[in-house]
């Protein structure tokens, strides 16, 4: 169980496996896998078995019903299902890794018994982010809606030096435009446009916000966080 109180000690994949090895029956219930890019078929909710992110990205779609779908991106650390609001999710979820990933099967009622109900909440907490992002998103021109998805990809990177940050490497101009729902060609003239004021470069293997300052400004002035 949660046994010294505190959240920091599942701040992490790296942390959350290392308590979970502190029982003896660890490897009997937990399990890596290392998996290439691409879609995984096999992905599923109703084994009770629970997927920990140790390294990689992977998005996953989930299906909110009347035709609509919810992107979600995942990164170490993250769990694509979460036994708090296991019984809201369809029992497929299409999921694509997006680089190479190393993640841990976990027995459901292992975890359960190791792990406490905080962790959960909080990962609860991000799974209710994304369907507000995903709301707010609904209501935008499709222009804001590639400006609001950079916004979301820049999470996930890592910081080159003072306003200057790499996105993650999967970062490229189809799998923006799909995640913004918008096309192809539109989101590279979008992009275009950003290179021109040197806000973004997109000329090496990983992407680069060249001005994070100048992005936000762009942000505010469109109102991407003011929607209706």
């Amino acid at each position: 169980m949660f046994r010294n109180g505190t959240l920091e000690r599942f701040s992490s994949a790296s942390s959350i496996i290392n308590s979970l090895k502190e029982d003896a029956d660890f490897h009997q219930y937990c399990i890596q896998e290392k998996l290439k890019p691409g879609p995984l078929n096999h992905f599923s909710v109703v084994n009770n078995i629970f997927y920990l992110i140790e390294s990689g990205f992977v998005i996953g779609s989930r299906n909110m019903g009347f035709g609509e779908q919810l992107p979600i991106l995942l990164q170490p650390g993250d769990f694509p299902y979460l036994p708090s609001y296991i019984e809201e999710l369809p029992p497929f979820m299409e999921c694509e890794a997006l680089t190479e990933v190393t993640w841990w099967k976990i027995d459901r009622s292992f975890f359960q018994k190791i792990i406490a109900n905080d962790l959960l909440t909080s990962r609860l907490a991000k799974s209710e982010r994304n369907i507000q992002e995903h709301a707010l998103m609904d209501r935008m021109h499709p222009e804001q809606r590639i400006y609001f998805s950079l916004h979301i990809m820049m999470q996930l990177g890592s910081e080159v030096k003072a306003n200057v940050l790499k996105l993650p490497v999967f970062v490229d101009v189809e799998k923006l435009a799909a995640y913004a729902v918008t096309s192809i060609d539109y989101t590279a003239d979008i992009l275009q446009a950003l290179q021109e004021k040197n806000i973004i470069s997109t000329e090496k293997t990983s992407w680069v916000i060249e001005d994070i300052t100048a992005f936000h400004t762009l942000l505010e002035s469109e109102n991407i966080f003011a929607q209706p």
